[in-house]
């Protein structure tokens, strides 16, 4: 079973809802967050 999509809310510095489409990636299976230093990567 593959997620499709995810959403959150109020998730760390993520105050507004944030969704991931995860059918967006194709058949590409891997994803980077990224970002700076601090910059709220949880």
């Amino acid at each position: 079973m593959k997620p499709l999509k995810l959403g959150i809310e109020a998730f760390g510095s993520l105050a507004d809802r944030q969704t991931i489409d995860f059918a967006e990636l194709g058949e590409h299976r891997l994803f980077l967050i990224h970002g700076s230093t601090g910059a709220g990567k949880q």
